[in-house]
């Protein structure tokens, strides 16, 4: 059977939603049960600054922050949970750090990106 474009789009999107909670669930579960110095390691690895952290709360926090990872971590918790939405959230979302202009010329080309070639050719 034929689909139209607007199917396709729409099944893509639907797959790239459901990866990304896969992977988001994955990286939940491994950063949450990963010990304090392991933490401070990876950190230290990719040279990301974490000023103050003493907990393993604190840790979570900067490595999501600064990674730009889809998740949050409840009040109180030291388990991490998965954003809804990870990749509409994460793909159309100005992330920590990312500067105004750098966030929208991103959407913009993401959103270009999406109109076909003879449409394009109209405007």
């Amino acid at each position: 059977m034929m689909h139209s474009s607007m199917d396709l789009v729409q099944e893509v999107l639907a797959h790239l939603e459901t990866l990304a909670q896969h992977v988001s669930i994955a990286a939940a579960e491994t950063l949450s049960r990963m010990k304090v110095k392991q933490l401070a390691e990876l950190m230290g690895r990719y040279s990301m600054p974490c000023v103050g952290c003493v907990e393993k709360v604190d840790y979570l926090q900067g490595l999501v922050h600064h990674m730009g990872l889809p998740l949050y971590l409840p009040a109180g918790q030291t388990r991490l949970e998965v954003s809804e939405q990870p990749f509409v959230n994460h793909a159309y979302a100005k992330q920590a750090g990312e500067r105004k202009m750098e966030f929208m010329q991103r959407f913009f080309t993401q959103l270009v990106g999406m109109v076909h070639e003879r449409f394009m050719g109209e405007l």
